[in-house]
C-alpha cells in the first residue's frame, strides 16, 4: 500500500470566513532529527489500527497499534536527511512521496511546529456490514499535548499497545475513499475553523460512473465510525473484531460480576441499556457473533481468558 491519496488534484473548498472557535495553543513534544539536530516536522506514515477505549479513563484513551510502513526512512531523521537512510535510487521517490504529504498537510492548514502523523486505516474486509469492504482511510494528525476537549476539535488520544506512553492527536484532516474508486471524500477538522465544516469529495472528476459516487458516499458512515473513537457509529455495528470482542467480553465479565446468568438475552440487554452500545436482541448478538468470530454463542461461552486476548490483539479467535 502506498499511504498518499491515489491523487492529488481535485477542487478544494472555498476559503470562508473562520467561525468562532475554542482557542487551542498548541503544545507539543520535540523532536530532533538523530543526525543534524533539525526537528522532525512528520513521522514515517503508519497503519492504525484501533481495539476500542479503554474502561474508566478521563479523558477516553482509545487502544491502538501502530505500525510503520516499510520503505519510507528511518523515523529519527528529519525530512532533509530521511531519503540518506534508503538506498540511493529509492532516495528521489521518497523525497517526492514526502512532498506529496506535506503539500496536503499544508492544504489541511496543518502548522509546522507540531509533529505531522500521517496515519491510515482500513475498514474490516471481513466484517458483517458488506458496504463497507474496500474502504480505506488517512488522517493528518498534529502530535500535541494538553488539547481540551471541545465539541469544535477532534481529538484522538491513544494509548499504544505495545506499552508505550499516551499519544495525544489533534486531527486537520481526515480522508476516506474506496480502493476501487478514484476519488475520497475529505473531511476538514481545522481547529480554527470549527466543527461545522462541510466534506467534499476531491477528484471527482476521474470517476466516470454514478454507481461509484454513490458508492463513495458510504464512506461518511466510515468516517462517523472512526472518529466515534471506539470505532463505532450509533446504531451500527463495530468497525472491527477486535472493537467487538472488547464490548462483549466487557458486558459478560459485568455480568458474571453481578452474579447473574451470562446468557444472550442478558448480554443483548447489556448492550440495549448501556449508551452509546446499539439497542439489539438476541438475534442480533448471534448474528454478529457469528460474522465477526465466525462461531456460535455456545462456542464462546467457553473462551479462556487467553482466548479473548488472543482475539482482542489479533482480530481473530484462537483456532
Amino acid at each position: 500500500m502506498d499511504p498518499v491519496l491515489p491523487f492529488d488534484g481535485g477542487p478544494h473548498p472555498a476559503d470562508e470566513a473562520p467561525p468562532a472557535v475554542t482557542p487551542v495553543r498548541l503544545t507539543a513534544p520535540q523532536h530532533p532529527c538523530a543526525h543534524c539536530g533539525a526537528p522532525i516536522t512528520m513521522t514515517v506514515p503508519r497503519a492504525l489500527q484501533t481495539f476500542g477505549v479503554e474502561p474508566g479513563g478521563s479523558p477516553e484513551r482509545l487502544r491502538a497499534e501502530f505500525t510503520m510502513f516499510e520503505g519510507w526512512g528511518d523515523p529519527t531523521l528529519c525530512l532533509a536527511c530521511r531519503p540518506d537512510s534508503v538506498p540511493p535510487e529509492d532516495a528521489p521517490a521518497l523525497k517526492e512521496r514526502y512532498r506529496r504529504l506535506q503539500a496536503q498537510a499544508a492544504a489541511a492548514g496543518m502548522p509546522d511546529a507540531p509533529m505531522r502523523w500521517p496515519l491510515f486505516f482500513s475498514a474490516d474486509d471481513a466484517g458483517p456490514n458488506v458496504h463497507w469492504h474496500g474502504f480505506r482511510g488517512r488522517i493528518l494528525a498534529a502530535q500535541v499535548a494538553g488539547v481540551p476537549s471541545a465539541p469544535d476539535l477532534h481529538v484522538l488520544r491513544v494509548h499504544p499497545t505495545d506499552g508505550g506512553p499516551p499519544l495525544e492527536f489533534l486531527v486537520y484532516e481526515t480522508a476516506v475513499w474506496h480502493e476501487r474508486i478514484p476519488a475520497a471524500l475529505v473531511f476538514p477538522s481545522r481547529p480554527d475553523r470549527g466543527s461545522d465544516q462541510p466534506f467534499h469529495v476531491r477528484g471527482w472528476q476521474h470517476v466516470a460512473h454514478r454507481r461509484d459516487l454513490e458508492r463513495l458516499m458510504r464512506g461518511v458512515e466510515v468516517y462517523q465510525a472512526f472518529k466515534s473513537l471506539g470505532g463505532r457509529p450509533a446504531g451500527g455495528p463495530f468497525l472491527n473484531a477486535a472493537e467487538f470482542a472488547m464490548v462483549l467480553k466487557a458486558a459478560i465479565d459485568g455480568l458474571r460480576a453481578q452474579g447473574r446468568p451470562v446468557t444472550q438475552e442478558a448480554v443483548a440487554a447489556h448492550f440495549s441499556d448501556t449508551p452509546p452500545l446499539p439497542r439489539i436482541d438476541a438475534r442480533q448478538l448471534r448474528r454478529w457473533i457469528s460474522a465477526y468470530f465466525h462461531c456460535p454463542w455456545t462456542t464462546i461461552r467457553g473462551w479462556t481468558e487467553a482466548d479473548w486476548d488472543q482475539l482482542i490483539h489479533s482480530g481473530s479467535p484462537t483456532q
